[in-house]
C-alpha cells in the first residue's frame, strides 16, 4: 500500500461552501479505498520527554502568490492508503473533486511525491 493525500478548500474562489461537496468525495473515497483521515487542522509532531505528542495549531490554509497577491484558502488534507494499481483511479477522483469545488489546479501527494495538477 501507498500513502496519498489530496488537499482541498473549505470554499470556492467566490466563497461558497464546499462542505457537501467534499462530504460526498468523504462517502466516495470510503466506498471506493475503504476509508480515510480527514484533517481539519495541521498536526505537528513534538518531541517532549522522550514521547511524541500531537498538538492542534491553527486552521490549515494553502497559500499561493498570482500576479503579487497572495491568495489564501482555508484546506481540509484527505489521507488515505490505497494499493500501487489504485493510483490512476485516485488522481481521475482528485481531478472530479477539483472540478466540483472550482479549482483551477490541484495539490496532492502520492508515495510522499507532491504534484500540482491544472484542472
Amino acid at each position: 500500500m501507498i500513502q496519498v493525500q489530496l488537499n482541498l478548500p473549505t470554499t470556492t474562489n467566490s466563497g461558497k461552501s464546499t462542505k457537501k461537496i467534499l462530504d460526498k468525495l468523504e462517502i466516495e473515497t470510503c466506498e471506493k479505498f475503504g476509508g480515510m483521515t480527514v484533517f481539519k487542522i495541521p498536526l505537528i509532531f513534538r518531541l517532549r520527554l522522550a514521547l511524541f505528542k500531537i498538538f492542534n495549531v491553527k486552521n490549515a490554509e494553502g497559500l499561493w502568490l498570482d500576479k503579487n497577491k497572495l491568495y489564501r484558502d482555508k484546506i481540509k488534507i484527505f489521507q488515505i492508503a490505497i494499493e500501487k494499481k489504485d493510483k490512476k483511479k485516485f488522481v481521475a477522483m482528485c481531478k472530479k473533486y477539483g472540478k466540483l469545488t472550482k479549482q483551477l489546479a490541484i495539490y496532492l501527494v502520492i508515495n510522499n511525491k507532491p504534484k500540482i495538477i491544472n484542472i
